[in-house]
């Protein structure tokens, strides 16, 4: 996923999370958990697309962490 779109979801290989594609600056990714929190950077190479399962799981926790 080199072409990762700013509101897309990716993956992070190296952390086994899902976040929301903030930005691309310096030559890495910013992430951010979905529903929001603290950014991360992922690397290139890191980054893929986030398959269904991966992307249930994101969503999963972040509404265990939002209390719905």
């Amino acid at each position: 996923m080199a072409d990762g779109v700013v509101g897309q979801l990716g993956y992070d290989k190296k952390t086994d999370s899902v976040g929301e594609i903030m930005g691309f600056e310096g030559g890495r990714y910013f992430l951010r958990p979905i529903g929001g929190g603290k950014e991360w950077q992922v690397a290139p190479e890191d980054l893929a697309e986030p398959d269904a399962q991966a992307r249930l799981r994101a969503r999963v926790s972040e509404r265990n962490r939002s209390g719905l």
